[in-house]
């Protein structure tokens, strides 16, 4: 493969948000914010390359017809596109598309799936190269013209016809030395988010650290890995400070490990406080549930924070810690109540089907989520995404019955790609719709929403959000 200069490059998101969602139960309002990923990409490219941003989630309607036609149009010489697990086959559309309008631009994958099966990703010859890993510098290089043989990390098929990996880079030690995510790259008006994680739009996520040191065998680590590498409370509230010059109303800081460090945690709140950047935000994903510190919650909110997430997964302390979570239920409860005793909304996330899990731990489950002052719940069932231990796990027991990517989804309560140990698929079905109705059909709860929707003015919108979900198994 020849090594050149790019001075165009279209970087495109499937729709895989929306199209996951469509169907789904439980998914009246999927969270709408600009693909950081691409964000990121586009703040690291040289300053010789122009850089367009096509987010399909925006609006999924013919959505390959609308990549050949902006491939045509803006005629770039590379195209990058993200994706997930679920979305690889997408990927995939969506790199056909593109090839149908601009047939002679370099088509090149990334993220996640693509960094677990670089092969598959190049096998059908749809794209030219694969970014595996943290693809920020990678991609930086390919952009300036490096030769790919010398790009760590890049996959390609070469002048034989072969597939050829290299080394991934290591990871990027200091955070700080990145650009900012290029915010103002997205439609940024254009974004309507998910009621139950933000009250304004738009919303723009932030990433404050990377990488995870717990062992929770259900989760990814192959693009971060396990050492957690912050960002300074400085750098973190710039990113906060550019993001809401650039038009964002909420943020939402979707690390892994948000709450890892909680001194560090403070001293972002402090200083979001100090320079009066106030503007509301969740701590979407990775806040620990045994953060049991009260004054951080309390610095929290002081500092803007609205609503906090909490990875309860479930009522059984044995489930958890088979599924590697290093947590216990009362450290659970009393992060819980400490946040809800400093004013922030809190929202429960929870898996059934987890591996050592039965019928009665999911009923436990249940009655852990009634207990706690959760301002919503989430249920989803297990998902074993590859590169994760569970997917191995069943893998070796031969539980994993299809690779079939599209199935891969919290929400797939109908066909699964995997046999769970305890429980049939209908089973779980069952429990998946009674968690949500026994969780939110209460009168008490009923009461207390609809006091605060209507003191928040928001009530014909909950009224309708709750009009579209599925209470019952059609």
């Amino acid at each position: 493969m020849k090594s050149k200069p790019f001075f165009k490059a279209l970087l495109i998101n499937p729709p895989g948000v929306a199209l996951a969602y469509r169907n789904a139960p439980f998914g009246a309002e999927g969270l709408s914010s600009p693909p950081l990923a691409l964000l990121q990409l586009a703040a690291c490219s040289p300053k010789h390359t122009k850089i367009d941003l096509l987010d399909l989630d925006l609006d999924p309607k013919d959505w390959e017809a609308r990549i050949t036609s902006k491939a045509i149009e803006y005629n770039p010489d590379l195209i990058g596109i993200t994706g997930d697990t679920p979305m690889a086959y997408m990927m995939r559309q969506a790199a056909q598309a593109a090839r149908q309008g601009a047939p002679d631009a370099l088509l090149v994958c990334g993220g996640v799936h693509a960094s677990l099966f670089p092969e598959e990703m190049l096998q059908d010859k749809n794209f030219d190269m694969d970014l595996t890993g943290e693809a920020d510098m990678t991609f930086q290089q390919l952009l300036s013209g490096v030769d790919p043989a010398s790009i760590p990390g890049a996959a390609f098929i070469d002048e034989n016809g072969e597939i050829r990996i290299n080394v991934r880079a290591p990871l990027i030690k200091n955070l700080n030395d990145l650009p900012i995510p290029r915010y103002e790259a997205a439609q940024v008006t254009r974004y309507k988010g998910s009621y139950f994680l933000e009250d304004l739009s738009p919303s723009a996520y932030i990433e404050s650290s990377r990488g995870c040191p717990n062992r929770c065998s259900y989760c990814n680590r192959t693009l971060f890995g396990g050492l957690f590498r912050p960002k300074s409370p400085e750098r973190v509230v710039e990113e906060v400070f550019y993001a809401r010059n650039a038009g964002y109303a909420w943020v939402h800081f979707i690390d892994d490990a948000f709450g890892q460090d909680p001194d560090r945690l403070i001293a972002i709140c402090a200083l979001l406080a100090k320079e009066k950047i106030m503007i509301p935000w969740t701590a979407f994903s990775g806040v620990h549930a045994d953060l049991d510190v009260a004054e951080v919650y309390r610095s929290m909110a002081a500092a803007g924070c609205r609503k906090t997430a909490f990875g309860i997964e479930s009522g059984s302390g044995e489930v958890l810690c088979g599924a590697g979570k290093q947590t216990d239920i009362s450290a659970i409860s009393k992060s819980v109540n400490a946040a809800d005793a400093a004013g922030l909304e809190t929202i429960g996330y929870f898996m059934l089907g987890l591996p050592d899990e039965t019928t009665k731990d999911i009923d436990a489950t249940i009655r852990l989520a009634r207990s706690l002052p959760l301002t919503y719940a989430k249920f989803v069932i297990v998902m074993p995404y590859p590169g994760t231990a569970l997917y191995n796990r069943w893998e070796r027991e031969g539980r994993i019955i299809s690779r079939d990517w599209r199935l891969y989804l919290f929400h797939n309560i109908e066909n699964p790609p995997y046999r769970h140990p305890h429980m049939g698929v209908a089973e779980i079905r069952k429990f998946y719709f009674r968690a949500y109705r026994r969780f939110y059909f209460r009168l008490g709860y009923i009461w207390k929403r609809f006091k605060h929707a209507l003191a928040k003015g928001s009530l014909l919108r909950e009224l309708k959000i709750v009009s579209k979900i599925k209470w019952f198994k059609s």
